[in-house]
């Protein structure tokens, strides 16, 4: 929480040091640069986050502290659509987490030898795994709307 409120005070800051720009952007954006304003998404297997400028430090985009919607905030299009990517992510990782959670009962079940219908286990791995399905789905769906978060912002930013 600490990284973004920073991070927003030295877009803030810049933007204002730049002074009015002849026919900018709208939303606070007027005094930005692609160098110093811009945004980009990284990916990876140690956590998603948002870079700010060129060489500016990347942002955690957890689940809490500093979200991608704080951070297009001046450009009303974009909230809505980080902010969309947000549910859609949450959709995702709670029907992972419900997946999970049914598989793993079948193993202790199996490893307990519980007495199961094999219909019963049939349809609670098929449930499960379209549970999973449906995840990945909405975890996709969620990378597609940060991006098009990100490019709204970005196309905002003064040339």
């Amino acid at each position: 929480m600490a990284v973004c409120i920073t991070l927003l005070a030295a877009v803030a800051t810049a933007a204002r040091a730049q002074g009015p720009v002849a026919g900018a952007a709208s939303g606070g954006l007027a005094g930005c640069t692609s160098d110093r304003c811009a945004l980009r998404l990284n990916y990876g297997f140690g956590g998603d986050g948002v870079r700010v400028g060129l060489d500016g430090p990347t942002t955690g985009m957890g689940m809490t502290g500093c979200t991608l919607s704080r951070m297009v905030a001046p450009v009303p299009a974009a909230r809505i659509e980080a902010e969309r990517g947000w549910h859609q992510r949450t959709r995702g990782l709670v029907a992972g987490l419900i997946s999970a959670s049914v598989l793993s009962s079948l193993s202790v079940a199996a490893v307990a030898q519980v007495d199961m219908d094999p219909g019963q286990v049939t349809a609670l791995i098929g449930g499960s795994i379209a549970t999973l399905i449906y995840g990945a789905v909405q975890g996709t769906r969620a990378s597609q709307s940060f991006s098009r978060a990100v490019w709204l912002y970005n196309r905002e930013i003064p040339r």
